[in-house]
């Protein structure tokens, strides 16, 4: 695993927006974990077919996955800025040998935040993270509202006769 996710929401005084993207957090981390792991049992798989060719030194078709390094931090209302937050989550990565953080920035439209703070901030953070032995990269993804499949979404969601939607 070369890559870790943070991902960033606004924030909100009120303990339940967190709770919420905890949850999150937990169905995405459960979600990349199953992906990883079909990814590494089919390439075990592989692997242990080559070997039985010949072609490599494989021999096991056991699966062997890392837990994937997620995390959430918020834009607002935290103790600690979004630059902040991003410092304190980098031990953890380069402990794990991990070289890329993906920013997800939780947003559903391209405001100041997804087009101004995000980036400010997270230049922040590499800028403070530069001093370290092996500098880490950070990327900020396409906010959740870029998401081809958003508009099949919104329309699961609300009922067919209505004339009329808010979100």
């Amino acid at each position: 695993m070369t890559s870790a996710y943070l991902l960033v929401a606004h924030g909100s005084r009120d303990p339940r927006p967190q709770a919420a993207l905890d949850r999150l957090a937990g169905i995405v981390r459960e979600q990349l974990q199953m992906a990883d792991g079909l990814r590494t049992t089919a390439q075990s798989r592989h692997s242990h077919s080559l070997s039985m060719t010949g072609l490599s030194l494989a021999t096991s078709s056991i699966r062997h996955t890392q837990p994937i390094l997620l995390e959430t931090a918020i834009l607002e209302c935290g103790p600690l800025p979004l630059h902040e937050q991003i410092a304190q989550f980098a031990p953890q990565l380069i402990s794990a040998k991990i070289t890329d953080l993906q920013i997800v920035p939780l947003f559903l439209l391209p405001g100041v935040h997804v087009m101004e703070d995000i980036p400010a901030e997270v230049e922040m953070a590499q800028q403070s993270l530069s001093q370290m032995d092996r500098p880490l990269k950070i990327a900020i993804r396409p906010h959740l509202g870029t998401h081809p499949r958003m508009v099949n979404l919104l329309e699961q969601q609300s009922p067919r006769q209505a004339t009329g939607r808010i979100l």
